[in-house]
């Protein structure tokens, strides 16, 4: 197999996404993002990184790190909890029960991680922050990490996103003890339950989160966590022990949001915000291009489905003239779109989820272009109009525009080669 003339491997961290070809530089990425953000580590760890710096982020299986590196690309958050950390801090007004301040080790690696222990009422045993301003008829999504306390009798920790009278919304019952979804997560009123999920950081810690969309006309949301002692039902109210409860940390509200993004620390009492992570682009790259015939290869996942979502290989214009890009319109289908000049066309594949890793790989030589997809042909058109030499100068993770479509996902490897490969080859080098 032919030596790519652009490799982008994350392996470094800075202020670009460092291409290792070309050694020169040339291939590398700019970078920007007006505030600092939070990534696992390579000892699994949740470390905050530089305003402007890129984020080599590790996964995780089985609470430990496993494989190379990703480059973490996401939109515009914002965290409205306040003292995200500090749950005996003022706003969090638990209710038949007491909070304690840095009793274990939280995902940071510190010591800052606090108890949520019942009191001996007969009654429901609760904690919950201040009231957040919402978008009416949105999506909005809550996540925090959860430990078993040693020493008590198991607990569960339910979460419920209502609003701010209670009456729509949906819950969810987490299991501390192994990381699970101990029920069903429920509608409430005529509120809309759209996802749960637990991830496992390792040491016993699970970091879980519940999304869902409020009625009409709710402009006001709140979290109410609960103990249970009953993993078979949603009723909180029990007799408690004085001693049991669970561990917490790291609690997180995004607005208009489907799903959990990295970490945002808030040791305030408002909204922090975490910039998105934009202008991703190279310089000119022609010189490294073939634009005649060549192979554009991309290994990641993609996220924000709700959204334009797009890395292309382009001309540097803000028009659509010479491009070809890996897009996509719905939750499990992506588009690819290939124009030389003013002919061109695009092809839709559909996949299980765009959020697993998956492997790319679109060749081109002035009178077709093929594309594979984890180790399959997704598409192969004889209609391209071709590109003219020199028409292929950048790449971006975005629309040819650099500041439309912009990416949001997980960059594994991305190579661009200066020849197209055989059919044999780019089965072999898009099996996962």
């Amino acid at each position: 197999m032919a030596k790519p003339t652009l490799a982008l491997i994350p392996s470094a961290i800075g202020d670009k996404l460092y291409s290792v070809l070309p050694s020169d530089g040339g291939g590398d990425f700019d970078l920007t993002r007006a505030t600092t953000a939070t990534r696992v580590n390579s000892q699994g760890l949740i470390e905050t990184v530089a305003s402007g710096d890129v984020r080599l982020d590790y996964p995780l299986v089985n609470g430990v790190v496993s494989g190379c590196p990703h480059h973490l690309i996401e939109p515009q958050r914002g965290n409205s909890i306040g003292n995200s950390e500090d749950i005996t801090a003022s706003n969090w007004n638990p209710s038949n029960a007491s909070t304690f301040s840095n009793t274990t080790t939280s995902p940071s690696g510190s010591l800052s991680m606090d108890s949520f222990i019942e009191n001996t009422a007969t009654s429901s045993h609760s904690l919950n922050p201040l009231n957040m301003t919402i978008t009416a008829d949105s999506r909005n999504c809550v996540s925090f990490f959860i430990k078993k306390i040693d020493g008590g009798a198991d607990r569960y920790i339910r979460v419920d996103l209502v609003s701010s009278d209670f009456s729509t919304g949906a819950r969810a019952l987490f299991n501390p003890q192994n990381g699970t979804i101990q029920l069903p997560p429920v509608s409430i009123g005529s509120g809309s339950f759209v996802d749960s999920g637990v991830e496992d950081y390792g040491n016993g810690i699970y970091r879980v989160y519940l999304t869902c969309k409020l009625d009409a006309s709710s402009t006001e949301s709140r979290v109410q966590l609960y103990l249970q002692k009953s993993g078979s039902n949603y009723s909180a109210s029990y007799t408690g022990d004085g001693g049991s409860g669970v561990h917490l940390w790291g609690f997180q509200f995004e607005k208009d949001a489907y799903y959990p993004t990295s970490y945002i620390p808030n040791n305030t009492t408002g909204l922090v915000t975490r910039d998105a992570d934009t202008g991703i682009n190279t310089g000119d790259i022609s010189s490294y291009v073939n634009s005649l015939e060549g192979t554009l290869f991309f290994e990641g996942s993609f996220k924000d489905f709700g959204v334009a979502n797009r890395l292309s290989l382009n001309s540097s214009t803000t028009t659509f003239e010479d491009r070809i890009s890996i897009s996509y319109d719905l939750p499990t289908r992506f588009r690819i779109y290939y124009e030389g000049g003013d002919v061109g066309s695009s092809a839709t594949f559909t996949v299980s989820s765009i959020e697993d890793n998956g492997k790319f790989a679109i060749k081109w030589n002035g009178t077709s272009i093929v594309g594979y997809y984890n180790g399959v042909e997704v598409f192969n058109k004889n209609d391209n109009g071709g590109y003219s030499e020199g028409a292929l100068n950048r790449l971006s993770l975005s629309t040819a525009s650099g500041t439309s479509g912009l990416f949001t996902g997980k960059v594994k490897d991305l190579r661009v080669y200066d020849t197209a490969l055989t059919d044999a080859e780019l089965v072999t080098l898009t099996t996962l």
